[in-house]
């Protein structure tokens, strides 16, 4: 008698297609989280300008610490993170066509440039309204600039790039049943570990030198906000690495 043969879990039966769409569509409240969380990076980088860029760069005549003008400027600077990166991870989702491409992964390719590229005008105008907070000082663009550079980059290669890389996994466990080779998605996963990691003992060092060069009056709150910020994209790199691995793992 002829044994039956085992069927995968993720087995479709023929001529019943992929919805390409509803793949797209997963993974909004974890979206939505990263938008708010995005948002309170944001916070902490207007506060920062509020405490100490301002009282170093502007002038009496412009904000002075605390005023009305840059507690509104720093909201909307929020805001705006807040609304603009939620529109990146979730409006490209409706306005793709998967049936325009002859596979999935075009759809998600563009999916994932689109959301980068409303990422990106996100943050550079959270870049001048920072700066404007800052009275539009020279030396507070310098700041201001390599800040809000590293965040869109962390957006765009870190969220998206995983974004992107759980929906492919989506697709190809529920059209084919798995990856070619099961190590793929293991040495893929481990490489963005290990990117995440050299990336945090190279770029954290030289970031709390910041705090040893600052004025002896400030260190104590360029240290906090130094601090507080690393510690805070550190959590988010590695809230998304876990979130990323417990859908691979999952297949």
């Amino acid at each position: 008698m002829n044994s039956a043969t085992p069927v995968s879990p993720t087995f479709r039966p023929p001529g019943r297609p992929v919805d390409v769409r509803k793949i797209l569509q997963r993974h909004r409240p974890f979206l939505i989280a990263v938008a708010l969380a995005l948002g309170g990076l944001v916070a902490i980088e207007a506060w920062g300008v509020a405490q100490f860029a301002t009282a170093q760069f502007a002038t009496a005549q412009f904000f002075p610490t605390g005023s009305s003008t840059q507690l509104l400027l720093g909201a909307l600077a929020v805001l705006i993170t807040i609304v603009g990166n939620w529109l990146a991870f979730l409006l490209p989702t409706r306005l793709i066509v998967p049936e325009n491409f002859p596979r999935p992964v075009g759809a998600f390719a563009q999916a994932t440039g689109c959301g980068a590229v409303l990422t990106l005008f996100t943050f550079i105008a959270v870049f001048f309204i920072l700066w404007a907070q800052a009275a539009f000082a020279l030396d507070a663009a310098v700041m201001l600039l390599k800040d809000i550079y590293f965040y869109a980059l962390v957006t765009i290669l870190l969220f998206h790039g995983l974004l992107y890389y759980v929906r492919q996994m989506h697709w190809l466990y529920e059209e084919f049943g798995g990856a070619d080779s099961p190590l793929k998605p293991i040495a893929a996963s481990g490489g963005i570990g290990v990117m995440i990691f050299v990336t945090t003992i190279v770029l954290l060092p030289l970031d709390l030198q910041t705090i040893t060069n600052a004025p002896a009056a400030q260190r104590g709150i360029v240290g906090l906000f130094t601090y507080g910020r690393d510690l805070y994209l550190l959590t988010l790199a590695l809230g998304a690495y876990a979130w990323h691995f417990r859908w691979i793992a999952d297949h």
